[in-house]
């Protein structure tokens, strides 16, 4: 299983995409309660539920692994992953906390890989996204805690700038987790 990490806008969905469509690995689905963003498509993206719903998922053990977030103006959104989904030829974005917790939780083979960025580009591509000063300070001052020491715990470190697309990114990864 390959797992990529990365803080927000590191480009980790986009190139688990280009794997999964390259390479035809399946996508692990996450759910999440948050709202969907513009061009998102449920089911290939993330599974979209409620909280409401979300918090029934996770009171009958439908999840591995779960994490809440509060954002800007208080509202709560959660992510999940799904256990029975868990097996060897998947590709899965995940958080750090995410990532220990399953690391514990299973025996496939994984190959985790943290994906980095310059703070400037991250901003640059939050912008673009349409995301508040605020939220993005919020939020890159939370990936700053949640991201502290996470580079030792992985198996490859890959930064991505604008030096390369990411399809350059996608086959690296792919070579390393076939070598």
């Amino acid at each position: 299983m390959i797992i990529l990490l990365g803080k927000t806008s590191t480009g980790k969905s986009s190139i688990a995409k280009i794997i999964e469509d390259k390479y035809k690995v399946n996508r692990l689905v996450t759910w999440t309660s948050r709202a969907k963003r513009p061009g998102e498509v449920g089911g290939v993206d993330y599974n979209f539920c409620s909280n409401e719903d979300f918090d029934q998922l996770k009171r009958i053990g439908f999840f591995a692994e779960t994490t809440t977030y509060c954002m800007s103006g208080g509202i709560k959104v959660q992510y999940g992953t799904p256990i029975e989904e868990i097996c060897g030829n998947k590709i899965l974005v995940l958080n750090p906390e995410g990532f220990k917790r399953l690391n514990k939780l299973t025996s496939v083979d994984i190959k985790s890989f943290l994906i980095t960025s310059p703070r400037e580009e991250l901003i640059e591509r939050l912008k673009a996204r349409g995301d508040s000063e605020d939220e993005y300070n919020r939020r890159l001052d939370a990936d700053d805690r949640d991201f502290e020491g996470i580079d030792e715990m992985v198996d490859f470190s890959i930064h991505n700038t604008k030096d390369h697309d990411l399809e350059f990114y996608a086959d690296m990864i792919w070579r390393l987790y076939n070598g």
